[in-house]
């Protein structure tokens, strides 16, 4: 049964909004007021919720849809 709760990221767009926009996994942390490490976890799990997604999108000035596969 899938979970519709939460969406597969795409890893290599959003490394690309990182050089475009000059920014890091530390910057990303800052910004959401989360560790490092869970950004990494995110990352390496591929698999998050939508509302952290949107999270994630709002900080790199995108569209969810921008970001996930």
């Amino acid at each position: 049964m899938a979970n519709f709760s939460s969406v597969k990221i795409d890893k290599d767009k959003i490394r690309k909004l990182f050089i475009e926009k000059n920014m890091t996994i530390h910057d990303l942390s800052k910004k959401l007021n989360l560790s490092e490490a869970t950004i990494y976890n995110y990352f390496h799990r591929g698999n998050i919720r939508i509302k952290t997604a949107n999270k994630i999108a709002d900080v790199l000035g995108v569209k969810i849809a921008d970001i996930i596969e």
